[in-house]
């Protein structure tokens, strides 16, 4: 809406130095590809994009590594499908989410959310930022899927993180490990209340709304937009 060459100069730049990278084993570069391409319909990073994607796929079918605790391992794939739609992008999400709960995951525990299968998981726990991406995750892959095993499971935890583990000012998070601690223990002077995760949060929130229609998730995503990501502005 407002050009400028400057600007533009330094973003091809960077686009320039992003392609020339050997496509590699990781999702990391799936969102800036499919925002790049939405904003302004150029697939100079989605199709390096697909060939990592590719890469990841093949080495999930041969050597089947286990969890080892990447927070927006699923989102990245999510981003990916929304360009492409392409179903082996949307399995690629789902396989992420399935493998957080095998008993091999690299340091399995509550703290990154790899205790048990995601899609029969109730409560939020763990690592604040983390835990609200993974419901992020199942929200919007149990909705692009169809499969409500994992989107209910999104607003159990939801309903955990709400009904007993969110300060009034909308903040989740409450103890030094950045996490969620036991329901109902929201100390004030020890509040940790992350705008990383108030700001995930508000994604959530405005996602399940979109899913249901229903205005209690704006009525959450509006106290944490007033109250604790603008404060940490």
């Amino acid at each position: 809406t407002h050009p400028n060459a400057e600007l533009q100069r330094a973003v091809d730049t960077r686009i320039a130095a992003l392609r020339s990278a050997a496509p590699g084993n990781s999702n990391r570069g799936f969102e800036v590809a499919a925002t790049y391409f939405h904003v302004t319909g150029k697939r100079d990073l989605v199709d390096p994009a697909i060939e990592s994607a590719d890469a990841l796929i093949e080495n999930f079918r041969a050597n089947d590594p286990p969890f080892s605790g990447g927070e927006r391992d699923a989102v990245n794939a999510l981003a990916l499908y929304g360009v492409t739609g392409d179903r082996r992008h949307l399995d690629l999400a789902r396989h992420y989410l399935d493998i957080r709960g095998r008993a091999d995951s690299v340091g399995r525990s509550r703290h990154n959310q790899s205790h048990m299968m995601t899609r029969d998981m109730d409560e939020a726990v763990g690592h604040a930022v983390n835990c609200v991406t993974l419901m992020l995750s199942l929200l919007d892959y149990g909705v692009l899927s169809g499969d409500r095993r994992y989107s209910d499971a999104a607003q159990r935890m939801w309903r955990d993180a709400v009904l007993g583990k969110m300060y009034v000012i909308g903040g989740v998070g409450s103890t030094g490990n950045e996490g969620f601690a036991e329901p109902y223990c929201v100390p004030n002077i020890s509040s940790y209340a992350e705008t990383c995760a108030v700001l995930m949060f508000i994604t959530l929130n405005q996602r399940l709304f979109q899913a249901t229609g229903d205005a209690k998730y704006i009525d959450v995503m509006e106290r944490g937009l007033y109250n604790n990501l603008l404060s940490g502005v």
